[in-house]
């Protein structure tokens, strides 16, 4: 009976000593710190999020507490970071704070090579510990990004390939007689044809985003071209 009595007061006790933490995410950030619901990155940029966080509770977490933002990435659960509640002493209540990304979520060359021309990024706070967040409908903010390739349409001589990246035709420019194919990055070859005319189209519509390469042979003259089919 006294082991009982002493674990419920135990309970009560830490009941009593747990804070109420009402995080709000208000949303993401653009460069000038402006609350945004749409993003548009340079083709060279990464994408580091920044979000502000606004506590509305009347307490703080322990310094014990962990704070973590979950991240999904087009709706689906993709990684997470965290505070530590000693990092978040001074965001009491009424207050607000930026939570910036320690590194960044995706890079630009990343984003080039999986062919990720827009996406939508939504973070969720959650509090693990002694404290307790009693409102769970504002801790979630979402932000759709967009950003271009920095692929130029490919012109060389008599040789034109574009445009870079294709969702649906894939056109290539080249004298009379010169030899087209495709290939993925195995190196297997999808399509082949031979120019009659000047301009010849290949129907990508079906492809699967990503990295691809157009061969066009004239003569003793090759040229390979590395392009880019999005979706």
């Amino acid at each position: 009976m006294k082991r009982v009595l002493c674990f419920l007061l135990t309970m009560i006790c830490l009941a009593m000593q747990a804070q109420s933490v009402d995080y709000e995410l208000l949303g993401f950030l653009d460069s000038r710190d402006s609350l945004v619901e749409e993003l548009v990155l340079a083709a060279s940029e990464d994408f580091t999020p920044s979000l502000r966080l606004k506590n509305n509770g009347s307490g703080i977490p322990a310094t014990t507490d962990t704070v973590y933002f979950d991240i999904y990435y087009n709706g689906s659960y993709a990684s997470y970071f965290y505070l530590r509640g000693n990092q978040l002493q001074g965001l009491v209540s009424g207050q607000e704070a930026t939570v910036s990304l320690p590194q960044p979520l995706m890079t630009a060359a990343a984003m080039d090579e999986s062919v990720i021309t827009a996406f939508q990024i939504c973070i969720e706070v959650r509090i693990a510990g002694s404290a307790h967040d009693p409102v769970a409908d504002n801790n979630r903010a979402c932000v759709q990004v967009n950003r271009p390739l920095p692929v130029p349409e490919y012109a060389e001589g008599d040789f034109r390939v574009g445009p870079n990246p294709a969702r649906d035709v894939l056109s290539v420019q080249a004298p009379a007689g010169t030899q087209v194919e495709l290939f993925d990055m195995s190196g297997r070859k999808l399509l082949k044809d031979i120019m009659i005319g000047d301009k010849f189209s290949f129907n990508v519509s079906n492809f699967s985003a990503g990295i691809y390469f157009v061969k066009m042979t004239n003569g003793k003259k090759e040229t390979v071209r590395k392009i880019f089919i999005a979706k």
